[in-house]
């Protein structure tokens, strides 16, 4: 793939609104990120930060508060692992 230039317009704009909800969710969860969500240039690069589910399932316990809380495993190591359990 080649390599592009900076965004300019709506590319920019969705860009910025992913980094701004990637730090939201950081904040909310008190969970950092394996990498610095400011370094996410596309879709891919925010899919890397979420795809073990880890930050959503967490997410989704402390938003929720009731006592149902949504089992995860904190720490899959397999591929499988990512995209099954959580």
């Amino acid at each position: 793939m080649a390599n592009h230039g900076p965004s300019y317009g709506l590319s920019r704009e969705l860009e910025k609104k992913a980094i701004e909800v990637l730090f939201w969710i950081e904040q909310v969860t008190q969970l950092p990120y394996s990498a610095n969500p400011a370094t996410c240039h596309n879709a891919s690069d925010v899919s890397d930060l979420l795809k073990d589910g880890v930050h959503l399932c967490k997410l989704i316990n402390c938003i929720l508060d009731n006592g149902s809380r949504v089992p995860y495993n904190a720490k899959p190591k397999m591929p499988f692992q990512k995209l099954c359990s959580n």
